[in-house]
């Protein structure tokens, strides 16, 4: 069976494989855009934890592999270069990873940098496409297109002035629409790590008390 489903929240991704578990349905492979795998099974008591990382090399990669598995832990997905590893566990072992919490920390800042980046790279768009000062064309998508009486043109000069003006008029109407999705992802991403970092400094401060 392939599900479809996207995630920003990596403890609401693992919570979601685990109760696809407890239905009966074990993840086998997780794909690109939101594509996961499952086959049927009786091994309701498996768990699966997310992990975070980045890897120098490929022999880092390989090393940090070998060390869960030694620890009886299967790899399902994740590659060197995608930051996010996909483990289950067996029912009868520790059914938490060794870094779970650092390195959710780090996923969620990683987050935060990609968004970062990508909004700036939106508003050189935005800056860009109104420069006149016509924000119409960010509730009106007819107002988006600026040649001069497209929507009085008859075919085929009509179809051709709109084919070519679309993909600079969908740039122009949505940018302003993905930076404000781009921004609560930010404010959401970034709640996560103040939360997480908070829970991981008390819980190193307990560890040195004790």
């Amino acid at each position: 069976m392939k599900k479809f489903k996207l995630f920003i929240d990596v403890e609401k991704e693992e919570e979601w494989l685990n109760e696809m578990i407890r239905k009966g349905w074990l993840c086998q492979r997780v794909g690109m855009f939101g594509s996961y795998s499952f086959i049927k099974s009786s091994a309701v008591s498996h768990v699966i934890r997310l992990d975070h990382q980045t890897f120098k090399n490929k022999a880092d990669f390989l090393s940090y592999k070998t060390l869960y598995e030694d620890y009886g832990w299967k790899h399902i997905a994740g590659t060197k270069m995608s930051h996010t590893q996909y483990w289950m566990g067996e029912p009868d072992g520790d059914t938490e990873l060794f870094s779970d919490l650092s390195s959710q920390i780090s996923y969620y800042k990683r987050l935060m940098n990609y968004n970062g980046f990508f909004m700036v790279f939106i508003l050189f768009f935005i800056m860009m496409f109104y420069s006149d000062k016509n924000f119409e064309a960010v509730w009106n998508p007819k107002a988006a297109y600026y040649t001069q009486g497209l929507w009085e043109m008859e075919n085929p000069q009509f179809i051709l002035g709109f084919l070519f003006e679309t993909p600079f008029a969908l740039m122009r109407f949505l940018s302003p629409w993905i930076m404000i999705i781009c921004g609560i992802i930010f404010v959401l991403t970034y709640q996560k790590y103040a939360k997480k970092l908070k829970s991981y400094l008390r819980n190193s401060k307990g560890r040195l008390q004790v």
